[in-house]
């Protein structure tokens, strides 16, 4: 009789847990949390349906994960405005960045959570909290660098910082509705540079 090799039970998982995720953002980017089905999601994830609750849980669940890979690409792009010493640099750089993250593919989809998480979040207080959360986050690291430009002196101190942290924000949502509506990547990233010159007060001594 040929016994199990202790600490072996059942069959070995065959399928990677980030490539599953990733699959399951697109569909997720596409269609949302009430419009992507179990049985879509299944398919692209190459996975059956136990196998999707026993490595990530139920839908929900599946989606907030989707969300929180989505910020961590959104994320590259706003490291942007710690590597650059200007503010409107780092800000237009960091819109381009977004911009480049919400047109990519054959069919850009704007931004996963922006274009995605306002519609279910009066009836999903999970993924209201989270959209909430990462405003927040985004809020906070626009108001830090602000803050920065204000006390180096290279924006006029006159500003009020957490209004100007959620007006750029303001613009970071719209980007991401116009670039899903289907406006172009140059039309975009000129309304971003734009609108940076726009907000932005003169530095002192200018």
């Amino acid at each position: 009789m040929v016994q199990k090799e202790p600490g072996r039970r059942g069959r070995p998982r065959t399928h990677d847990p980030a490539t599953a995720l990733d699959a399951a953002l697109g569909l997720f980017w596409q269609k949302g949390l009430e419009g992507a089905s179990l049985d879509e999601l299944a398919t692209v994830m190459n996975m059956n349906r136990p196998s999707i609750y026993l490595a990530f849980g139920d839908k929900d669940t599946l989606y907030r994960a989707a969300v929180e890979r989505f910020r961590a690409h959104l994320g590259v792009a706003l490291n942007e405005l710690d590597d650059c010493d200007d503010l409107a640099t780092g800000l237009i750089r960091f819109f381009h960045g977004a911009i480049r993250l919400y047109t990519s593919g054959d069919d850009p989809k704007g931004c996963l959570i922006m274009c995605t998480a306002p519609a279910v979040a009066l009836i999903h207080p999970t993924v209201r909290g989270d959209l909430f959360q990462i405003m927040k986050a985004i809020d906070a690291a626009l108001l830090r660098r602000i803050k920065h430009a204000v006390d180096s002196g290279r924006l006029h101190g006159g500003v009020a910082p957490r209004t100007l942290a959620m007006t750029l924000q303001a613009i970071l949502q719209s980007l991401a509705l116009r670039s899903r509506a289907g406006e172009s990547s140059a039309s975009l990233r000129r309304f971003a540079k734009e609108a940076v010159v726009l907000c932005l007060p003169r530095s002192r001594g200018e």
